[in-house]
């Protein structure tokens, strides 16, 4: 299935595919175009496995917050 078919499945759109790719292009600049073609499908994928109805595409995370001083303050 080519990008342009993916329409609207399961609410994520070509435009949020795009919007993803766009972020990273530098990393598909380089790709020959079968690869670079898996490799928006695989995006899209991910994007529907992380879509949430009615929410949008969410991502559990977690982060750090550390505060350190080098004792000479």
């Amino acid at each position: 299935m080519a990008l342009a078919e993916v329409g609207r499945a399961a609410g994520v759109s070509r435009q949020a595919v795009a919007f993803q790719s766009g972020q990273h292009a530098g990393l598909l600049a380089d790709l020959d175009a079968g690869t670079r073609a898996r490799a928006l499908h695989l995006l899209h994928d991910d994007l529907v496995a992380h879509h949430v109805p009615h929410r949008g595409v969410y991502y559990r995370s977690a982060a750090w917050i550390v505060r350190a001083r080098n004792g000479l303050s």
